[in-house]
């Protein structure tokens, strides 16, 4: 037993009283959720989150010998564990054969799940507990340097999973190649989130000379990718998004990837200030008029919009108005936009909803 493992034992033997409890209803319920209708799944991640939220800003109450590190670590050994376990489970269970890839992908949805909604729940609590102004700059720090680690780690806990399962149906020789196939597509998936993270925490260090090389590229498909992972998002959030795309070909110059991600950060946090339950509405308008030299994306939302002095504060990096937000987004998105030769400017009413505007130049043969 490495010395990792023997201080994660020596700590669920000291708190037993009170972890098994919490573990054992999580994983019934957890199990019991990969069974459920659509619409009953989603009723149970937003009760998990919830309720995550909770157990996770009350934790250092129960343990508070534990530094972040522990309980980042700790986490991370739970939801590494426990998804191999069920994964297993469901690989010994042969009633399940037919439906394993929904159960494996519901487990992995769910536990992912559960284990930001904990983070967001420490970290928040960590952050009450920080009162002058020069211990809440070095809170943020650490909140950042805690959230980035998180982040990183979630992904490389999940492909590790996944790469032992492969290896261990290898050696028994029960993989099949649609098995082996759903189970590469979840790593690929992982490793282009963790390279997303990396990528937006550089983005605002590394020097213009460090970025990829930009180039023209055309538009329809990048706005199509934007379309299918905002639907996503708004499925999450329970709010309807829109998006108008031009009918004609139009060529910006610059990065498809950076346009993509400033796009994906501003309706993110268009869909966080809209209201759920139907009447939050995000609608993304790309128009170009005849002659002139420029795309403009305008992002509207109806959600709450932002008084003048929040207004005045939101290019600030590390300003934020969200309990686990770390205020880098529009930073960044401002940086990027900038290197692209465009501009981005926001107008916003309190109670009304807001609207971001993006401007980019295009090129000149697509002038109509």
């Amino acid at each position: 037993m490495s010395s990792q493992d023997k201080k994660f034992q020596t700590f669920f033997d000291q708190h037993l009283h009170w972890m098994k409890p919490v573990i054992t209803g999580s994983l019934g319920g957890m199990i019991e959720a990969s069974f459920m209708s659509h619409e009953e799944y989603l009723i149970f991640l937003d009760q998990l989150k919830e309720q995550n939220r909770i157990v996770g800003s009350t934790f250092l109450l129960q343990v508070p010998e534990l530094s972040p590190n522990d309980v980042l670590e700790l986490n991370q050994n739970l939801y590494f564990h426990l998804i191999s376990t069920c994964v297993r489970v469901t690989e010994m269970e042969k009633v399940y054969t037919e439906l394993k890839s929904q159960i494996i992908e519901r487990l992995y949805i769910t536990f992912s799940t559960s284990d930001h909604s904990f983070l967001q729940g420490y970290l928040q609590l960590k952050d009450k507990q920080v009162f002058d102004l020069h211990q809440q700059k070095l809170s943020l720090v650490g909140q950042m340097a805690a959230g980035m680690a998180h982040e990183i780690r979630n992904p490389l806990t999940s492909i590790k999973g996944f790469i032992q399962l492969i290896m261990e149906q290898l050696r028994s020789e029960r993989l099949d190649k649609d098995d082996l196939n759903f189970y590469l597509s979840i790593c690929e998936e992982q490793m282009n989130s963790l390279d997303s993270v990396v990528s937006n925490f550089l983005s605002l260090v590394r020097n213009k000379s460090g970025r990829s090389s930009a180039e023209w590229y055309t538009l329809t498909s990048v706005l199509e990718r934007i379309q299918v992972l905002a639907q996503f998002y708004a499925l999450e959030k329970s709010v309807s998004f829109t998006i108008h795309i031009p009918e004609y070909e139009v060529k910006l110059f610059g990065s498809p990837s950076d346009l993509e991600q400033i796009s994906l950060n501003i309706i993110r946090n268009a869909m966080d200030a809209v209201s759920a339950g139907g009447h939050g509405k995000v609608h993304l308008e790309v128009s170009h008029q005849a002659g002139e030299r420029t795309i403009k994306f305008v992002f509207i939302d109806n959600g709450q919009g932002m008084s003048p002095s929040v207004l005045a504060k939101v290019w600030n990096p590390f300003f934020t108005t969200k309990e686990s937000g770390t205020g880098l987004g529009l930073a960044i998105c401002r940086q990027l936009t900038e290197e692209m030769g465009g501009t981005l400017e926001i107008q916003s009413l309190e109670g009304k909803g807001t609207e971001v505007t993006l401007t980019f130049p295009i090129e000149a043969k697509d002038l109509t």
